[in-house]
């Protein structure tokens, strides 16, 4: 889950980096840049340093930190696998738990960091990631007591108000998540997500003007935040301002092609202008990320027939018809595709008969003159 200046795992990478280390390690230390950490060569660095010392545990960690970057959760659990059989550690038991969760294994994920917990309760990153996994699991009675203790040690953290917030909303208290919210942000007001969240559910509970208030000073904060450009951009087309929802739907597009709203909403302008071939491409997009939105079939088929890709119009159109019944304009349509493509293959059998009639009589008068 992405955030502003936090993550679970982000707390740790200054200290971990900054661990006694061989000589060997000294230059991945020398810098914080995430790129330079995670670039190449830092792997390589990593790889020379283990060849010199297998059972190395902080060269283990650091490789696992290195995959669990790149998404290489795999990669990532080996390593940490191997750490924990020279020794226990909670750094190495919480990364693993992070993996594990990302490879979609929650309950296997929870009892990996139980054992992250049992050696340190106290620790923020620890604290947090438990959070994370009650909440996002919506579990009432693992959420409640991790909101207490956390409270206990850490009561004026921004990532506690955060997860306070955030299972706010789970429970449909948006009053309360919105406090929760501001309250984040009165102890950090750099921390990006937190204005993310406001204007989401300000767009939500339709308070368009509210949510550009909010993404607005968000993006003082961090101008490149692809969620806050969105929201803007939400909050512009709620308003009826499309130029300036174009203008911002556009700018969270590409910095981030997962955004399936922002294509979904390009899409539609660029269909409505005519443009057929771009309005495609974000439709093809969109329907990568989510192949059920209503309507999107009819506007795939509608315009794979104008680019002329006819089997593709043909199922897409029929994909409409499934997905929307009442949709009478997706069955129209197909219905008048398939009378375009009938007259084609008779005019097609009309033509090749002709000029085999033609070909024909030629040979014939050739061969009588």
């Amino acid at each position: 889950m992405k955030q502003a200046r936090y993550s679970v795992w982000g707390l740790l990478v200054c200290a971990f980096w900054a661990c006694t280390e061989r000589k060997e390690n000294i230059p991945i230390r020398e810098t914080t840049d995430l790129q330079a950490i995670y670039s190449l060569s830092s792997l390589q660095i990593l790889q020379k340093s283990l060849e010199l010392n297998p059972e190395d545990t902080e060269t283990l960690y650091k490789l696992a930190l290195w995959h669990n970057y790149h998404k290489e959760y795999k990669k990532a659990e080996t390593y940490l696998q191997e750490a924990l059989k020279i020794r226990e550690d909670w750094r190495f038991y919480l990364l693993e738990a992070q993996v594990q969760y990302a490879l979609n294994l929650p309950r296997q994920s929870y009892d990996t960091w139980r054992k992250a917990y049992r050696l340190a309760p106290q620790h923020l990153p620890v604290l947090l990631f438990g959070l994370q996994w009650a909440v996002e699991q919506k579990d009432l009675l693992k959420t409640e007591n991790l909101l207490k203790e956390t409270e206990k040690f850490f009561p004026k953290d921004p990532q506690f108000f955060l997860w306070k917030a955030k299972w706010a909303v789970e429970q449909s208290d948006t009053t309360h998540a919105l406090q929760l919210f501001e309250q984040c942000l009165a102890q950090d007001a750099t921390f990006a997500e937190a204005y993310k969240h406001i204007s989401f559910l300000n767009n939500k509970t339709q308070n368009p003007e509210k949510a550009l208030f909010w993404a607005n000073k968000g993006l003082a904060v961090k101008p490149f935040y692809d969620s806050l450009l969105l929201e803007k951009a939400i909050a512009y087309e709620q308003l009826k301002k499309t130029d300036s929802a174009n203008k911002y739907f556009l700018k969270a597009y590409q910095l981030n092609r997962n955004l399936y709203q922002a294509s979904y909403f390009l899409g539609i302008e660029r269909w409505k202008s005519g443009n057929y071939t771009e309005a495609l491409n974000f439709f093809e997009n969109t329907y990568r990320l989510k192949p059920n939105l209503p309507k999107l079939a009819y506007y795939l088929a509608n315009c794979y027939e104008k680019t002329q890709r006819y089997p593709q119009a043909l199922e897409f159109y029929e994909k409409a018809i499934r997905q929307e019944p009442e949709n009478s304009l997706a069955a129209q349509d197909l219905y008048f595709l398939k009378q375009k493509l009938e007259l084609e293959r008779q005019k097609k059998i009309a033509d090749s008969l002709q000029k085999l009639q033609f070909e024909t009589f030629k040979k014939a008068t050739e061969t009588n003159p």
